[in-house]
């Protein structure tokens, strides 16, 4: 059983050695020219929901049966934004923009809060199935 163990976490080692750095490596977005050339008027799609930037600044989606409903501004490093979900009002919040691969995190707070992260839709495909972190 030893020789067994031994042999898997070798074959684990090389496996994560294997994969290219590159695979999980991010960006942080930093200017607003990239987040429209990147993120804007693209679907972002979590579970059951979905939701877009225009390049107008309008946020608009839904999660659920709820409306999702805002409007966003680049100031800085960060990403803008108020927005209501449903009813909730959920405010001025600023929060910092990373993508991995077809995946946009958002962090509130500039990058001191919470995550949650939202894949960006590709044509044909449903929507993403990413939870909330």
């Amino acid at each position: 059983m030893t020789r067994t163990f031994a042999i898997a976490l070798l074959c684990a080692a090389f496996i994560t050695v294997a994969t290219p750095a590159a695979a999980f490596e991010g960006k942080r977005l930093t200017t607003e020219a990239e987040f429209r050339d990147l993120v804007a008027d693209r679907d972002l799609t979590a579970d059951r929901t979905i939701v877009s930037y225009s390049g107008d600044g309008q946020i608009e989606g839904e999660t659920g049966d709820r409306k999702i409903k805002g409007m966003w501004l680049w100031a800085g490093k960060a990403l803008c934004r108020t927005v209501t979900v449903g009813t909730k009002n959920l405010g001025l919040d600023c929060q910092a923009v990373f993508l991995i691969g077809d995946l946009v995190v958002l962090v509130r707070k500039e990058g001191l809060g919470a995550a949650f992260a939202l894949r960006i839709r590709r044509e044909g495909t449903d929507a993403g199935k990413i939870a909330f972190l």
